[in-house]
C-alpha cells in the first residue's frame, strides 16, 4: 500500500536533516503529491485511535517526537 511505504520512507528520514517540505507536500520523483497531508491525517488518526484519552486538541502543542512510535504502526498495514 503506497500509504505504508511513505510511512517507512518517513520513519527512515525522521532524523534527515535535509527535510524538503516541498517535495513532501507538493510532490517530486521520490513523492507522490500530497504526501506529506496523507501521512499527518493517517498518523494522527492512528495515535488517536491507539490513544482514546487524547483529542486532536490535546495534541495541538504537541511535538513530532511524540508520533513516531505510532508512525512505525503504519507501516504494518
Amino acid at each position: 500500500e503506497m500509504l505504508s511505504d511513505i510511512a517507512l520512507l518517513a520513519h527512515h528520514k525522521w532524523n534527515d536533516s535535509e527535510y524538503n517540505h516541498r517535495e513532501w507536500f507538493f510532490g517530486s520523483d521520490e513523492f507522490p503529491r500530497w504526501a506529506g497531508y496523507s501521512l499527518g491525517y493517517a498518523l494522527v488518526g492512528k495515535y488517536l485511535e491507539l490513544n482514546p484519552q487524547e483529542t486532536a486538541a490535546t495534541l495541538v502543542s504537541a511535538s513530532a517526537e511524540r508520533f513516531k512510535s505510532t508512525l512505525s504502526r503504519l507501516t504494518e498495514t
